[in-house]
């Protein structure tokens, strides 16, 4: 299924392609549009062309994490009110504190039940 262009746009950054794979199919059946990053530097870039309506975001990712990520998109106008469900296979109370502080809205554990 092939979500409406007037659909809820979601950006989904994991530098798993499995997970994103599996992401994709599950929010496309729901109805959402998605867009993908493999990274943050990546996620970034597609921020600034398209503010999505809500944001997946990995935490631990090769060239700019999660936390990273998290703080350039709070930074920006558009991005001081988008949802950030930040996740990470780590539960550690450490990196949920952290999430939070650079601003996430939630986050969750991986694997997430897709």
């Amino acid at each position: 299924m092939i979500a409406p262009s007037s659909a809820p746009l979601v950006l989904l950054v994991d530098d798993d392609r499995m997970v994103r794979l599996l992401a994709r199919q599950a929010l496309e059946r729901a109805g959402f549009r998605v867009d993908e990053a493999e990274n943050g530097i990546a996620a970034v870039r597609l921020f600034d062309q398209a503010t999505p309506d809500l944001i997946v975001l990995d935490v631990v990712m090769p060239e700019q994490d999660g936390f990273e990520t998290c703080t350039l998109i709070r930074a920006r106008p558009r991005g001081r009110h988008v949802p950030i469900l930040m996740t990470t296979a780590s539960d550690d109370v450490a990196s949920i504190h952290r999430a939070y502080e650079v601003g996430a809205t939630d986050f969750i554990n991986k694997p997430l039940p897709w």
